[in-house]
């Protein structure tokens, strides 16, 4: 019993805390960044994330950078023929002061691609990410099960916008 007592001691001593799933960076907080698990073969990914200003002055997310993978902004939507198309945002987003901006399935989104590794769920995938104003934060992006319900955000939408 003793060795069972210590051998559990043990593992959650070195586990240490859980890590934080909510980061902060000057005015912005971002907010459960997720991406959904992939299969064995597939070599991409979307990612999702609130991030919200809680400052007066705007900010714009550029891009991000992150080894094993590409990340890339894009933009679902459906036409008026309900046709999908999905578009790249090499500009970024803008961030108005005061609003919660949510990437979310069917809207904006981050694409993970080129990735060297599947990602399993369960697992973090590090990337950073890259503001006009607030500079870079390293986040962890949980990994979820395809499917997984969706994280309650501030808000909801292709901009999210409050």
């Amino acid at each position: 019993m003793r060795i069972h007592t210590a051998a559990l001691a043990l593992f959650i001593a070195c586990a240490g805390p859980a890590p934080a799933h909510d980061y902060k960076i000057g005015d912005l907080e971002i907010e459960h960044p997720h991406v959904s698990a992939t299969t064995a073969n597939s070599l991409s990914a979307a990612g999702y994330f609130g991030v919200t200003n809680t400052g007066s002055a705007p900010d714009r997310l550029l891009g991000f950078a992150a080894e094993g993978a590409t990340l890339t902004l894009h933009l679902s939507q459906v036409d008026e023929n309900g046709v999908a198309t999905m578009k790249m945002l090499p500009d970024g987003i803008d961030l108005p002061p005061g609003k919660t901006v949510t990437l979310a399935h069917g809207a904006l989104h981050v694409m993970f691609t080129g990735m060297t590794a599947p990602l399993v769920a369960g697992q973090m995938a590090h990337a950073t990410l890259i503001f006009e104003k607030a500079g870079r934060i390293v986040v962890e992006f949980k990994v979820e099960a395809v499917g997984a319900a969706a994280h309650d955000h501030k808000a909801a939408g292709a901009t999210g916008n409050d």
